[in-house]
């Protein structure tokens, strides 16, 4: 996570997990509603930010992703 911020170590993780939940929901609530919800991310292209996330792991989540 980005300290200055607040940001912990555990937010490498935890935002997979976010990813994967809101993804599990929208999944769910497009069974129910009959329409396609979209999970899309805007990340800056700097190495420092793009270092703290999981791709390999949120990128299957992600429908469109802007750098």
């Amino acid at each position: 996570g980005f300290a200055p911020n607040g940001g912990t170590p555990a937010d490498y993780v935890n935002f997979t997990l976010l990813m994967h939940e809101i993804r599990d929901s929208l999944n769910a609530l497009e069974i129910v509603a009959g329409e396609q919800y979209l999970l899309t991310a805007a990340v800056a292209a700097a190495a420092s930010n793009s270092s703290n996330i999981q791709w390999s792991q949120v990128e299957p989540d992600l429908d469109m992703l802007n750098i």
